[in-house]
């Protein structure tokens, strides 16, 4: 478990929060027109970059 500091309730524990996956990755405008590898790669392949990274946390309730 870690802490999330919240912008608008402050320093809040992770169970409160849903993981949204990396940020800033663009939803496909159109996903029925993609492939099927398309689409896989868009859900599931990732760079996996050494250091800094970015998630996007939402709180679930």
């Amino acid at each position: 478990m870690f802490i999330i500091n919240c912008p608008y309730c402050g320093e809040r524990d992770q169970a409160e929060f849903s993981c949204g996956g990396e940020a800033h990755i663009v939803r496909p405008k159109n996903p029925p027109d993609l492939t099927d590898d398309k689409w896989a790669e868009y859900l599931f392949l990732r760079k996996n970059n050494k250091g800094l990274q970015f998630e996007r946390w939402s709180h679930a309730f």
